[in-house]
């Protein structure tokens, strides 16, 4: 029997446990040290792979937004008038520019802007986004996507009709809208600096 055992519960517990402090303490370190070596391994053998299938999908992303006669889009740093840096794709006489904006009503909203050689929003693909399921991630959907598209980049309000613009809202989801829209305003300084420095003249 053990010499504390003819204490109360309580008691015993509290006289048995610091002598088991050093085993718990000895497992729980093992433990950690396992869980963390596997998790570690498990995101070193995903890493390429996961990378891999994002570029994969942007790459797909890219040449759906542009017309389907444009050559191979290229990457290109545009700086502009404030010292910000950007990446633009130039495919001929086609522009495809990432744009995010974090006025999301879930968050950061990332979609992919393609624009014709007259600067006409040609394409148009939502990269990444958190917004409420069935409401605000309807900025996926084909009918957000008409709403935009054949659209003159600098002949449009790009704000939701709400606030006397060109657009329709998203029934419901007037933040998530209002978001993608400030994202394309975003984008316009970016289209205008690449067609007069970089693109291929029209």
């Amino acid at each position: 029997m053990h010499p504390f055992a003819c204490l109360p519960a309580t008691w015993y517990h509290l006289a048995v446990m610091p002598k088991e402090f050093p085993r718990l303490i000895i497992a729980l370190t093992v433990t950690a040290l396992v869980v963390g070596f596997l998790v570690a391994v498990v995101e070193r053998i995903t890493r390429e792979p996961i990378a891999t299938a994002e570029a994969r999908a942007f790459t797909k992303a890219l040449r759906s937004i542009l017309p389907p006669d444009s050559p191979a889009p290229q990457p290109v740093v545009i700086t502009l008038d404030d010292g910000t840096t950007n990446t633009v794709y130039i495919a001929g006489k086609a522009i495809a520019i990432e744009i995010a904006t974090p006025n999301g009503y879930g968050g950061e909203i990332d979609i992919l802007l393609g624009f014709d050689k007259d600067d006409t929003l040609y394409g148009y693909s939502v990269i990444r986004q958190h917004e409420t399921p069935g409401l605000g991630d309807k900025i996926k959907s084909p009918h957000f996507a008409n709403t935009l598209l054949k659209r003159n980049a600098f002949a449009t309000d790009w704000r939701v009709t709400k606030d006397g613009g060109d657009i329709d809202a998203i029934t419901a989801a007037t933040v998530s809208s209002r978001a993608v829209l400030d994202a394309i305003r975003s984008a316009l300084p970016l289209l205008r600096t690449t067609r007069i420095n970089v693109a291929e003249p029209m």
